[in-house]
């Protein structure tokens, strides 16, 4: 009866070591995504063309077993290269619920364009049972997806090109260039001339550009009347957007000297003027002496 019981007892605990050994067989093989991403940082958040960056990683063993022989490799999109060469990294044993942070030094290409990139990590491990007597091993690979930022600052500036006010000419077009010498570009860009008290908008305030891309620029025209013969202010405001629509605004307070004509190279009407007046003179004396000699000619009849 004793030996009976023994043998049913060994026979019930073979039967819970058979159970355990096949659930944990179908732990390892149902465990499709055993490392998981806890966080893809970009150093900086925004890649400019030509700019270099650091991609950190942080992978997790979220499995209740432990991993080995760890590959991770980052395929990068095109018009991106690795700095040093590296693009995989090993990690020989990664146990259970833990984390390890790993980083790929890149760089983008300078004539790449402004927007979001496509990269991938490619995992490759061996996942076990975790038993020496059982040692099982199984190849497995999980593969993610993540976007790169390619995102370049626009920088504008504007100057007073040319004016056609100056000095006994109050009304005129003032022309206004604006260059944008970032590495970004911009795009919606409008121009707005805004109200001062030293002078008067005699066109439209406003005035659209579009898209003012890197190392490029444009000119607007404003037709103004000057309150006061001085150096004043022009009073000027953007607004655009980048590649990725974020918007920006900006202000410029632009100096416009009143200088006299001569200064500025521009010819006046003073000698035409002249040469007019001079001329309705003379044709005017001529009529003059004409109907003169005819009126003289009749008194000697």
């Amino acid at each position: 009866m004793k030996k009976f019981i023994f043998v049913i007892f060994v026979m019930f605990f073979i039967s819970l070591v058979s159970a355990a050994y096949i659930e944990d067989n179908r732990t390892v093989n149902n465990m499709d995504h055993a490392i998981r991403i806890q966080e893809i940082v970009s150093v900086p958040d925004y890649i400019a063309p030509g700019e270099a960056a650091i991609i950190r990683i942080e992978i997790k063993n979220s499995a209740k077993l432990h991993l080995d022989d760890v590959r991770i490799k980052l395929a990068l999109p095109a018009d991106f290269s690795f700095l040093d060469d590296v693009n995989q990294v090993k990690i020989s044993r990664l146990e259970s619920e833990e984390s390890k942070n790993i980083s790929f030094n890149i760089i983008s290409s300078p004539s790449i364009s402004e927007g979001i990139y496509a990269a991938s990590l490619v995992m490759d491990y061996v996942s076990y049972l975790g038993v020496n007597y059982a040692n099982v091993g199984e190849d497995k690979q999980d593969n993610y997806t993540f976007g790169l930022i390619v995102k370049g600052t626009p920088e504008i500036f504007a100057q007073i090109e040319k004016s056609e006010v100056y000095r006994g000419k109050d009304i005129g077009v003032v022309t206004i260039k604006f260059v944008n010498n970032g590495v970004g570009n911009a795009k919606f860009l409008t121009v707005e001339l805004l109200d001062s008290e030293n002078y008067e908008i005699i066109s439209s305030n406003k005035d659209y550009i579009g898209d003012l891309d890197s190392d490029d620029f444009e000119s607007v025209d404003f037709r103004i009347k000057l309150n006061k013969e001085k150096t004043t202010e022009l009073l000027l405001k953007i607004d655009y957007r980048n590649s990725l629509n974020e918007d920006y605004s900006k202000e410029f307070k632009l100096p416009l000297e009143i200088r006299d004509a001569k200064e500025l190279g521009i010819k006046t009407n003073g000698t035409s003027t002249v040469i007019i007046v001079i001329i309705v003179i003379a044709i005017i004396g001529y009529f003059v002496y004409k109907k003169y000699k005819k009126k003289k000619k009749i008194s000697m009849i």
